[in-house]
């Protein structure tokens, strides 16, 4: 235990994603695997939970639940409204007084915990280069964008998914189909944003996002294979929890995120 909290607690990550910016990622861990949770600078929060709710256990449901069709591209509403009865606007907004709330409550969410400097090289990453284009970076080579909400949900169920089985990257074509269960899920479950909430919300998901990459990034380049399960159970155990969807009783596939026969 003590090598999982010295190599999570003070390492020190630059990434060429953050455009040199220096991050430290860290991991809270208990003596009972039951007890542990994903932390940032020793903060209880969790990447599973979120202050403005889009994702939910039953959001979750409705995902696992919606068979994509392939010749179908997902939701890329233009910004226009849509008509009475016609698919929920997804588009993700740019409105600067929004993104600060989402910001400062994210900053907010980390300096709940034990300070360890975490919370000023954090803040410091976050002058240099916003949220929005490190997530941009990491979604792209998946044809998704930062400007859609069902991209932006299929990037976080992904990246979830990946963390708590150990997987590799997935496929363009996986992560697609995700995104169009994704738009579904929102389609069938009638969901009534506006502007300002899908905004929030949407980068909300973007922050917990890059940082559980970054933390699955950091645990490999040490090659450390205790921490990378701790960090998949850990994982694992929080979306089982808050989400009610157990990620290793799924696969994600051509098909989308399937549960297991």
């Amino acid at each position: 235990m003590t090598k999982i909290r010295r190599l999570f607690g003070y390492a020190v990550l630059g990434s060429a994603v953050l455009g040199g910016a220096v991050l430290a990622l860290s991991i809270a861990v208990a003596t009972d695997v039951q007890a542990q949770s994903v932390g940032f600078g020793g903060s209880p929060g969790s990447f599973t939970t979120f202050n403005f709710p889009i994702i939910s256990p039953q959001f979750s449901r409705h995902v696992l639940q919606m068979s994509p069709d392939r010749n179908k591209p997902a939701n890329r509403n233009n910004g226009a409204q849509p008509a009475r009865g016609s698919q929920s606007d997804l588009v993700v907004g740019h409105d600067a007084t929004v993104s600060a709330r989402a910001r400062q409550a994210f900053l907010d969410d980390i300096r709940r915990g034990e300070s360890n400097g975490l919370t000023r090289q954090i803040e410091l990453s976050m002058q240099q280069r916003d949220v929005r284009s490190q997530f941009g970076e990491a979604i792209s080579p998946y044809g998704l964008r930062p400007d859609n909400l069902a991209d932006v949900c299929a990037a976080y169920y992904a990246a979830m998914w990946m963390t708590a089985n150990r997987a590799p990257l997935p496929t363009r074509s996986q992560v697609q189909a995700l995104s169009r269960q994704i738009d579904g899920a929102f389609l069938a479950g009638a969901t009534q944003l506006d502007a300002a909430q899908r905004q929030q919300g949407a980068e909300e998901i973007m922050y917990k996002t890059v940082w559980l990459i970054h933390l699955r990034q950091e645990a490999q380049r040490l090659a450390d294979q205790q921490a990378q399960q701790q960090l998949a159970d850990v994982t694992w155990q929080a979306f089982k929890r808050d989400q009610a969807l157990d990620l290793r009783a799924t696969r994600l596939t051509d098909a989308g995120l399937v549960a297991n026969q």
